[in-house]
Formats: C-alpha cells, structure tokens, sequence
C-alpha cells in the first residue's frame, strides 16, 4: 500500500505539473486507485487496503471537485467586476465543468467496482 500512495502521489505532482490552463493551480486532479482486489479470494487486510485506497480517492475528489467550483464562482465575480461586464469564456468554464465531471463518473465506476468485490468477499467469507 505504501508503494501505491508514493506512486499516486509522483503522479498528482506530475499531472499538476501539465494540466490545461483552464484549470486552477490549486485545483489537484487526484490520481484514480486501481481496484485489483478480487473479493471472492481477497483476505481481510486486501479488502481493507482496497477501501482506504477508495476513500482516500474518494476524499481527494470531492476537494477537487469543491476547488473547481470554487474557481469558477471566482471567475464569475471576476467577470462581473470587469469594466467590459463580459461573461466567463464558455471554453473555460467546460473545460473546468468537464474535470469535475470526468472526476465524478471516475468516482462512481470506481466505487461500483469496489463494492462488486465487497458483495463478493461477504458471499465467498461469510461472518466476516
């Protein structure tokens, strides 16, 4: 597990380092886990790791997905201070709504995996 969130966390330096502009620097994409548990042979302590895995994740992505909108209702009030009045370019404003949302259907396949593998490991270890 410890090699995992070293991993994720190269990669999150990484990818804050070549995100879009659009996109905020303090807005920290968070680095999907891989679930690669199988619940039918996982032991109790695989199971664990793949859920702290999911909820650290799942974590990460909803303070994204806060620090995106956070950014766009920034970019409104600034638009509406401008002297020209001009609304947030609409190419900014997807590209910011289309991380947030990518990050959302991650989040849910995500989770979907998981608990497929939970239903199994209670199914294939019951009492457990």
């Amino acid at each position: 597990m410890g090699s995992l969130i070293k991993r994720t966390a190269l990669v999150a330096i990484f990818m804050v380092g070549v995100s879009a502009p659009a996109l905020a620097a303090t807005c920290t994409e968070p680095v999907p886990p891989v679930i690669a548990v199988n619940g039918v042979t996982a032991t109790v302590q695989q199971m664990k790791d793949a859920i702290a895995d999911f909820k650290t994740y799942q974590s990460a992505a909803d303070d994204f997905q806060s620090c995106i909108s956070v950014e766009i209702q920034k970019k409104e009030a600034a638009a509406k201070k401008s002297s020209s009045h001009k609304p947030i370019d609409p190419a900014i404003l997807s590209a910011l709504n289309s991380r947030a949302n990518a990050v959302q259907a991650e989040k849910e396949k995500l989770g979907g995996q998981l608990n497929a593998q939970i239903v199994a490991f209670k199914q294939a270890h019951p009492g457990q």
